[in-house]
């Protein structure tokens, strides 16, 4: 990896290393294996409940909390708290924890 945070490829291509690793992280959360197992719902819910779940798997990395494993429920509760702050409406916030 070079100094401006991109790094070469086999190909010899670049890759930017931060995007890189927000998608190795979100592999970890297997989302996509979970939303395809949500049989009988309809798109936009899928759509939607897609959203939630990578914002809080986002902001778990960023707290250090890389694998699901390591989520505790003061993990969770700062979560919530942070949506809180962050001016979301109540239904919206027991949505995204559900």
């Amino acid at each position: 990896m070079n100094v401006s945070g991109w790094r070469r490829t086999k190909g010899g291509g670049h890759v930017d290393a931060e995007r890189f690793s927000r998608v190795v992280h979100m592999d970890r959360w297997e989302l996509d294996e979970w939303l395809g197992s949500l049989t009988r719902v309809a798109a936009s819910t899928r759509s939607v409940y897609q959203r939630d779940l990578r914002d809080a798997a986002r902001w778990l990395g960023e707290i250090g909390r890389d694998d699901p494993a390591t989520v505790t429920r003061r993990d969770l509760r700062g979560y919530l708290a942070r949506l809180d702050r962050d001016g979301y409406a109540r239904r919206t916030t027991a949505r995204k924890a559900s």
